[in-house]
C-alpha cells in the first residue's frame, strides 16, 4: 500500500468518523467477495474504499464519481465501467473472483433521492454465482447529509457527516441484492434504544420546529411543542404512578392522544393502549389481564363518543383520569420547566435509562374471534419494524400522511402514527375511520399523499370520494383484512390509484409482509419484510400452504398473562421458543409472494372435507360486490358443521350464489345451509369483521 493511499484512508477515516458495527474480517483469501452497499451520495464510493482491502475492485457507472476530487482520491483502485457492459461482459469479473478477489458494487447505480432503495441492478449476481464467491452486504448511514447527497432538500448538509457502516457475514449468492441490503438496513438500526430517544434523533435531523402533526381538530404541533407539552404532562402523570407502570389510554386519533402516549414514554411508564369501540366486557377484561389502575382519558372525547356507560362500569379498582382535570394543575413554574428541558429532550434517556429490549407499549388484539389478548411490544419490535417497513416503503420530507386509523390498533399506531412521525414526515389524524364522506374532503383540503386503510374503508372512501379528491396521492396501503378485488378496481377506475395489500398481526408489530412499487402482485399480500424467518406447518385436510409460524426482530415479547403483575410470556409451539404462530394457513410461492388462505380458526369441516370461510365470503362478495357478507359455522347434527351466511343485500338467494360456484369450479359444499339478511355487518374499530358478534346476531335471528 502506498504511503499516498494510507495518508488518503487515514484522513478519510478520521475526517468523517467512520465507525464500522458487525462483521470486521473483510480480506483477500481463498473465497472471492462482492461487497454490496446502498447509494445516497457520491462520497460513498470514497468512504467504502477506506474500508475495504487494497487492490479491491469497483464496478461503478462513471455517473456515480463525478469529482476530480474523488477520481484523485481513488487512482489506486481498479473500476469497471458498469455502463459499458452488457450481461454477457461480465467475465473479467467472475474471473476475479474466482481467484479470490473482493469487489465492491453499487446495485442502485444512482444515488437514492427519498431514503427508501432505489431500483437495483442484480446483474452481478450470476457472476458470483458462477464463481462459488460471496456475498457482504453494507448499509452505510450519514451520507446523506453530505453535500453530494440528492437526499431531501431539507435535511440538513455538511462537508464532512459522521458515517457509519453495518457489514453483514458472507452469505453465499442465495438472496437477491435487494433483501440483502434490507436485511443489512433493519441491522444497522437494531438495538437503537426508546422511542424517546428515535424522537429526539429525528428531531435534531429535521430541526425542533418543523410541524409534523396536525389534527381535525385544528391542532398543530411542531417537534419542540411534543416534547414541551409531553414533559409537562408526564410530570404530572408521574406523581400518580410508578415507573414501568402499565397505564390505559383511552384516546382517539389525535394530536392529544400523541401527547400523552409520548408523556408516559418520557417518564418510563408504559402505554396500554385500549379500544374503545370493543365495549364493556372487552375493556373490563384488558383491565384486568394488564393489572391496569389508572386510565387517562379526555371528559370532550367520552361525551362525544357516548362512554359515560363504559367508564360509570369500570369499578373501584381503576382510577380514571380526565386530561382536562390534569391539565388545571399545570402552573406557570411547570411550563417554564418543561420549556427548557425541551431544548435537551435527551436529558429523560438518562433519567429512565430504557433498553431497546424493554416494553414498549402493549396493544390488545381485536377479539374478532374470542376475547381480546394483551400483546406486549419491545422498542426493538417496533423501530425495527418501521425499518422493515422502511425497506420497501419510501417516506420523505414532502409526504401528508392522512391517518385515519386508530392510535389502539397496531396498524394505526405502528403504521399511522410512528412511521410518519419517525421520519421527519407531516402528518394529519383523524378521530373516526368512519366519516366516509368527510375523509376524501379533507384529503382533498390537506393535499394527502399517503393514505392507509382496510378494504371495508377504502372501499367506503372509494364509493363516497369525488374522482378529484384523491389526486394528490401517490401510495395507498391496505391491511388489517383482505383487500377485495372490486374495492382495488374501484381505485384504480376511478382514481387511477393502485392499491399496495399489506399483512400483518399485532403480534408483529405489526407488518409481515406487504407489495410495493418494487414487489408486487395480485391477489398476495406481498413478500415477507427482511429480518422475518417463516416455517410452514401442515394442516390436516388442508392440501395447499400450511399454518404459518413467524420469528423474527419484530415478533413480540409475548402475551399478558393475568394475575401475574403484567409479565408476558410466548405460548409455546412445535418449532420451540422465539416462534409465534399466526393462525394463518398461507401459500408462499417460489419468489416468496404469501397468498392468504384463510385462518386455521376460519375452517369448516363439513362432510369430512375442510372448507374456507373466507372463500365462501369472497364468492358472496363477487355475486353482490356493493354489499356485506360474513360466513360462520355452526354445529350440524348431520354434517358437523354448517354454513350461515349473513349479508346486507336484501332478497338475496342461494341459486344466484350456487351458479357462480358451479361457474366458478367450486364443489356444491362451498354453498351456504342458511342465508340471513341483516342490516350491517359488525365490524370492531379497525374495521375487521367481528365475528363473535356476527355469531351472536345469526343466533338472536334464528331464536325469533
Amino acid at each position: 500500500m502506498s504511503m499516498k493511499e494510507k495518508l488518503i484512508r487515514l484522513f478519510v477515516r478520521l475526517r468523517f468518523r467512520i465507525r464500522c458495527h458487525g462483521y470486521s474480517t473483510l480480506s483477500n483469501d481463498a473465497t472471492g467477495c462482492l461487497v454490496i452497499c446502498n447509494h445516497q451520495a457520491s462520497i460513498d464510493l470514497l468512504v467504502l474504499a477506506t474500508i475495504l482491502p487494497e487492490k479491491s475492485w469497483f464496478i461503478v457507472s462513471k455517473q456515480m464519481f463525478p469529482s476530480r476530487f474523488i477520481r484523485w482520491c481513488l487512482s489506486w483502485v481498479n473500476f469497471i465501467d458498469v455502463d459499458s457492459l452488457l450481461d454477457q461482459d461480465w467475465k473479467p469479473l467472475t474471473s476475479h473472483l474466482q481467484h479470490g478477489g473482493i469487489a465492491a458494487f453499487f446495485p442502485e447505480l444512482t444515488p437514492s433521492s427519498d431514503g427508501s432503495f432505489a431500483k437495483m441492478n442484480e446483474a452481478p449476481l450470476h457472476s458470483v454465482q458462477q464463481a462459488a464467491a460471496v456475498v457482504v452486504a453494507v448499509y452505510l448511514s450519514g451520507s446523506q447529509y453530505h453535500q453530494s447527497s440528492s437526499r431531501e432538500p431539507s435535511l440538513p448538509r455538511t462537508a464532512f457527516p459522521k458515517i457509519s457502516l453495518t457489514i453483514l457475514p458472507p452469505e453465499k449468492a442465495g438472496k437477491i441484492f435487494y433483501d440483502l441490503l434490507s436485511l443489512a438496513l433493519v441491522s444497522h438500526f437494531k438495538g437503537h434504544g426508546s422511542l424517546w430517544g428515535a424522537l429526539c434523533r429525528v428531531s435534531r435531523i429535521y430541526g425542533h420546529s418543523r410541524v409534523v402533526v396536525t389534527d381535525s381538530t385544528g391542532a398543530s404541533l411542531t417537534y419542540r411543542q411534543i416534547f414541551v407539552r409531553s414533559l409537562i404532562l408526564g410530570s404530572i402523570i408521574a406523581k400518580r404512578s410508578k415507573e414501568k407502570e402499565l397505564i390505559g389510554l383511552l384516546l382517539p386519533t389525535s394530536a392529544g392522544g400523541l401527547i400523552t402516549f409520548f408523556a408516559l414514554q418520557a417518564y418510563g411508564r408504559t402505554p396500554a393502549m385500549l379500544n374503545f369501540t370493543s365495549g364493556d366486557k372487552s375493556l373490563l377484561s384488558a383491565c384486568k389481564t394488564g393489572g391496569i389502575k389508572t386510565i387517562l382519558t379526555s371528559k370532550l372525547f367520552i361525551k362525544k363518543a357516548g362512554l359515560s356507560p363504559m367508564i360509570d362500569k369500570l369499578g373501584y379498582g381503576v382510577t380514571v383520569l380526565f386530561l382536562e382535570d390534569l391539565r388545571q394543575e399545570v402552573g406557570l413554574s411547570q411550563k417554564i420547566l418543561g420549556l427548557m428541558a425541551s431544548f435537551w429532550p435527551e436529558s429523560r434517556l438518562s433519567a429512565v435509562a430504557a433498553k431497546a429490549e424493554d416494553r414498549a407499549v402493549v396493544l390488545f388484539t381485536s377479539g374478532s374471534e374470542g376475547e381480546p389478548k394483551g400483546v406486549a411490544l419491545s422498542f426493538e419490535n417496533i423501530l425495527c419494524n418501521l425499518q422493515q417497513i422502511r425497506s420497501r416503503i419510501a417516506l420523505n420530507s414532502d409526504d401528508i400522511f392522512f391517518n385515519v386509523l386508530p392510535q389502539f390498533h397496531a396498524f394505526g399506531l405502528t403504521v399511522g402514527t410512528l412511521a410518519p412521525l419517525l421520519a421527519g414526515v407531516r402528518a394529519h389524524y383523524h378521530p373516526s375511520p368512519l366519516d366516509y364522506k368527510k375523509i376524501p374532503e379533507i384529503a382533498y383540503q390537506i393535499k394527502a399523499t399517503i393514505l392507509a386503510g382496510t378494504n371495508t374503508f377504502l372501499s367506503g372512501y372509494g364509493r363516497s370520494a369525488n374522482p378529484y379528491d384523491f389526486h394528490t396521492i401517490r401510495l395507498v396501503v391496505a391491511g388489517a383484512e383482505a383487500l377485495r378485488e372490486e374495492t382495488r378496481m374501484l381505485w384504480m377506475e376511478k382514481f387511477g390509484i393502485r392499491i399496495f395489500q399489506g399483512y400483518g398481526a399485532t403480534e408483529a408489530s405489526p407488518v409481515i409482509a406487504v407489495n410495493s412499487a418494487a414487489f408486487n402482485k395480485a391477489k398476495t399480500v406481498g413478500r415477507f419484510l427482511p429480518g422475518i424467518e417463516y416455517r410452514l406447518l401442515k394442516v390436516p385436510g388442508i392440501q395447499d400452504g400450511g399454518r404459518l409460524l413467524l420469528k423474527g426482530v419484530n415478533i413480540m415479547q409475548g402475551y399478558l398473562q393475568p394475575g401475574v403483575g403484567g409479565k408476558a410470556e410466548m405460548p409455546e409451539t412445535e418449532l420451540g421458543p422465539g416462534w409465534y404462530d399466526s393462525g394463518d394457513v398461507v401459500v408462499v410461492d417460489e419468489l416468496g409472494y404469501i397468498t392468504i388462505v384463510g385462518r386455521v380458526k376460519r375452517f369448516a369441516k363439513i362432510g369430512g372435507e375442510m372448507i374456507s370461510l373466507a372463500m365462501v365470503e369472497t364468492c358472496a362478495a363477487t355475486v353482490w360486490p356493493d354489499h356485506q357478507h360474513a360466513v360462520v359455522a355452526m354445529p350440524d347434527t348431520r354434517k358437523g358443521e354448517c354454513l350461515y351466511l349473513a349479508t346486507t343485500k336484501h332478497e338475496a338467494n342461494r341459486n344466484d350464489l350456487l351458479k357462480h360456484l358451479k361457474e366458478s369450479g367450486f364443489s356444491t359444499i362451498y354453498l351456504p345451509s342458511h342465508i340471513i339478511q341483516v342490516e350491517e355487518i359488525a365490524v370492531n374499530g379497525s374495521g375487521k369483521t367481528d365475528y363473535s358478534k356476527v355469531t351472536a346476531q345469526i343466533v338472536a335471528l334464528k331464536q325469533t
